[in-house]
């Protein structure tokens, strides 16, 4: 929930925004409201997976999440580091709404697996590295 009578509520916590989501939309057919579960994740997990569920969500409650002086602080670095064009010449790139920036700031990215297309699923910001050198960046193998 985004947006509610009238009003802005993302700096609203998501705990704060769920009863909205549930008193403005009806969850019928394929719509379906995710309940808020507090510990007992891996019993839960377990039940989802032995019922075959598509899959589920789980943020720890004090994550703080990508949030707006992440933002700020990110946007100020890429301004600086424009280019025109990809700095890369393989891939399906997008072509348009694009920000093109020099590859000099590595970040830490966490991720459930690899898609047979070769793309992240799941991917979470964790944070910038500048303790690594962006050419030294490899795609990691499982070993």
């Amino acid at each position: 929930m985004l947006w509610a009578d009238g009003g802005d509520v993302r700096r609203r916590p998501l705990r704060e925004r769920k009863p909205l989501l549930a008193w403005l939309l009806s969850f019928d057919g394929p719509l379906r409201f995710a309940e808020h579960r507090d510990g007992n994740g891996e019993p839960y997990w377990e039940d989802a997976c032995a019922q075959g569920w598509e899959g589920l969500v789980a943020k720890r409650a004090a994550a703080a999440g990508f949030n707006a002086a992440t933002l700020a602080q990110l946007t100020e670095a890429m301004e600086r580091l424009g280019r025109p064009r990809s700095p890369f010449d393989a891939g399906d790139l997008p072509r348009s709404r694009v920000h093109w920036v020099e590859p000099a700031m590595v970040a830490q990215i966490g991720f459930s697996e690899w898609t047979t297309a070769g793309q992240l699923r799941h991917p979470r910001y964790l944070g910038l590295r500048p303790d690594k050198d962006p050419r030294t960046v490899v795609r990691e193998i499982p070993s």
